[in-house]
């Protein structure tokens, strides 16, 4: 198996970010709207008076949609939209499909990976293509062949 270089990794997760995060707005712009349309009192000083119960359905939102994201793609089909564009896929160490719970653990272990100062990240650099996420849920990041 011939592993995917870290820059490689890096762009095809930059542009991963930024699909979900235009998904995201989106579906955020929509629900605001649809939030602002369902109030009793519709404007924007209503939006602010419930900003903390509009702040969580937000926040649980983002956090179902990056999850949904890199669970359900790297899932089966080993890669996401920028891992599809740059070549590489994700499969467990000897080779095989990820399955659902091992691509779920891997992209929970993003958080380790994540901080403190990417560090996780970084270490592919130092560990033969693999960062901490790729270590803890026992996967590799490989070049299509």
């Amino acid at each position: 198996m011939n592993r995917a270089p870290f820059l490689l990794r890096t762009l095809a997760f930059f542009l991963d970010l930024f699909v979900v995060g235009i998904v995201w707005f989106a579906l955020f712009c929509a629900g605001v709207t649809g939030y602002l349309f369902g109030l009793q009192e519709p404007g924007f000083a209503s939006l602010v008076r419930e900003w903390d119960r509009f702040f969580a359905t937000f926040l649980s939102f983002s956090f179902f949609a990056f999850f949904f994201y890199f669970t359900y793609l790297t899932a089966y089909g080993e890669k996401t939209v920028g891992k599809t564009l740059f070549g590489i896929r994700v499969v467990k160490t000897d080779g095989e499909p990820l399955g659902y719970l091992r691509s779920f653990l891997r992209c929970i272990c993003y958080g380790v990976s994540w901080f403190p100062f990417l560090l996780g990240f970084l270490l592919a650099l130092l560990l033969k293509g693999r960062s901490m996420h790729d270590i803890l849920a026992g996967t590799i990041v490989i070049r299509e062949e």
